[in-house]
């Protein structure tokens, strides 16, 4: 399974062109695998609240997702005063999102496998 955001264009409308192209060569791996039915997107409503409970969680609540469920040392922007961190910090809430959106596919997937029949 290839699991990606769903990212709102209206709101973010300077990722749309970058996430295209890279969803677009995804896209063509996966059909050049004849694996285009692997591809699945989570939509920032459900993983927020998978993540945390709120559907409209906040980044430091994210990286705090994260750092609990994975002990990963990920930052949000304000959520620590030092220069480098806070230089990282958009950074670091990316790396959490991606982490957060990997896992929310493992857990998808476990979920499916329990629901077949043996």
């Amino acid at each position: 399974m290839v699991a990606v955001e769903r990212v709102n264009f209206v709101r973010f409308s300077l990722a749309h062109a970058g996430h295209w192209r890279v969803r677009t060569l995804v896209e063509l791996a996966l059909d050049f695998r004849g694996q285009f039915d692997s591809l699945t997107e989570v939509d920032t409503t459900t993983l927020k609240r998978w993540a945390t409970g709120k559907g409209n969680a906040t980044k430091p609540q994210m990286c705090a997702a994260a750092r609990r469920l994975f002990g990963v040392k990920l930052w949000a922007t304000g959520e620590r005063r030092a220069s480098k961190v806070a230089a990282e910090s958009s950074r670091q809430e990316d790396q959490a999102d991606a982490i957060l959106i990997a896992a929310w596919a493992l857990d998808r997937i476990s979920n499916v496998c329990q629901d077949e029949p043996a």
